[in-house]
């Protein structure tokens, strides 16, 4: 999938599905891709959200494109994970039931 779907945007180097939330996260060159690259040349995108982050270099824009979470803040926002996480869910003990969308199986109504 990552050559393919790469080819579909100016710039990108990389293109990856997030495991933590599902989401198609791209690795692009600011320069390339037309973006300002004043906050560094490289540029890890979320691509259904459409945050940014810049990097000074370009392995650290393809580190963080594996933990969208950390840097997307509608990644990051409890309820907007992909709904496959809350099958991981097995007990209130092992789980912050927030990561979640609604509908975690452990969740307990308040």
């Amino acid at each position: 999938m990552s050559a393919r779907v790469a080819a579909q945007y100016a710039g990108c180097r990389q293109a990856t599905r997030a495991r933590s939330t599902g989401t198609l996260v791209l690795v692009l060159d600011a320069e390339s891709a037309g973006l300002d690259p004043d906050g560094g040349r490289w540029n890890t995108v979320c691509d259904e959200h459409g945050s940014v982050c810049s990097h000074q270099t370009l392995a650290l824009a393809r580190y963080f494109a594996s933990a969208p979470e950390e840097w997307c803040e509608d990644c990051r926002t409890p309820g907007s994970m992909h709904p496959y996480d809350a099958d991981d869910c097995t007990s209130d003990e092992n789980c912050d039931h927030s990561t979640h969308y609604t509908g975690c199986p452990n969740e307990q109504e308040s």
